[in-house]
C-alpha cells in the first residue's frame, strides 16, 4: 500500500504555520520594555505663609546684682592682691608678707596721703550685720548677710578699727551705708598690716572667715567683688 506523503506535509505545514502565529502572537502579547526614567518633579505652589511663625516672647532675665564700692574709688585702689592670686612671702607683691595660700578675697589699697587719715568702709549691700570682732590676720573685722544674684552670701570687711564700727550686730545695714573705718597701718587695728581693706565674699549662709585657703579648688567657695561692684 503506498503512503500519501501529501498529508505529512500539510501536517508539517500546519505545524509550521502554528508557530509562526504563536511567536506573532506573543510578540503582541508582551509589552515593549522601555527604560525608566525619573519621574517628573511636580512643584505646587504652598499656600502657606511665608512669615516665619510667632515664637513667645523670651524670658526676661533679671539683672545681675550690682554691689555698692566698700570704699572710695574703689576699683583704682585693686593693685596687689586680686581674688584668686596665689600668695607666698617670697613671691608677694606686699613686702614682709606672712601669708601663704590663695587669697580668696579682693585687697584695696590706700595711699600715703591716707595713712593718718580716717578712711570709711561701707557695706556694699543691703542686710544684717552679723559680727564685729577681732581675729588673727586681720585686726577688727565685720561680717554681714547679704543676697546676691538671688542666693545668699556672707560678707567679710577686713582690717577695720573695731572701735569705729558703730551699727550693732543684727541692725539692718543698706548699701553705701558706713560700717567703720579702716585700721591704722602696722598697729594691733590691722593686726600688725598695712592700712587696707580686705573683703571677701563667701557663697551660702556658713560663715568661714578665712583670707587663704591651701588648695585652689577652695577658692570656688568664694565670689570674686570686682565684677559686681558699681557706683
Amino acid at each position: 500500500m503506498k503512503m500519501r506523503p501529501h498529508h505529512i506535509v500539510h501536517v508539517s505545514g500546519i505545524a509550521a504555520l502554528m508557530a509562526v502565529t504563536a511567536s506573532v502572537f506573543f510578540a503582541y502579547a508582551s509589552p515593549k520594555i522601555e527604560p525608566v526614567s525619573a519621574a517628573p518633579v511636580v512643584i505646587v505652589e504652598s499656600t502657606t505663609s511665608t512669615e516665619p511663625t510667632p515664637t513667645s516672647t523670651p524670658e526676661t532675665l533679671p539683672e545681675p546684682t550690682k554691689l555698692g564700692f566698700p570704699i572710695s574709688n574703689a576699683l583704682d585702689r585693686v593693685t596687689k592682691k586680686t581674688f584668686g592670686m596665689e600668695i607666698h612671702p617670697e613671691t608677694s607683691p606686699v613686702p614682709n608678707d606672712r601669708f601663704n595660700g590663695f587669697h580668696v578675697g579682693v585687697d584695696f589699697e590706700t595711699t600715703e596721703a591716707e595713712q593718718d587719715t580716717d578712711v570709711p568702709v561701707m557695706a556694699v549691700c543691703d542686710g544684717p550685720l552679723l559680727a564685729k570682732q577681732f581675729a588673727k590676720g586681720y585686726g577688727g573685722y565685720a561680717l554681714q548677710s547679704c543676697e546676691l544674684d538671688g542666693e545668699p552670701v556672707i560678707v567679710l570687711y577686713g582690717h577695720l578699727h573695731l572701735e569705729s564700727i558703730t551699727p550693732n550686730v543684727k541692725q539692718e545695714l543698706t548699701r553705701g551705708e558706713t560700717i567703720g573705718m579702716l585700721g591704722k597701718g602696722h598697729s594691733p587695728e590691722t593686726d600688725g598690716v598695712r592700712k587696707h581693706l580686705h573683703l571677701g565674699i563667701h557663697k551660702g549662709t556658713s560663715i568661714d572667715i578665712r583670707g587663704y585657703v591651701p588648695t585652689q579648688d577652695s577658692v570656688g567657695q568664694w565670689l570674686d567683688v570686682v565684677p559686681y561692684l558699681s557706683h
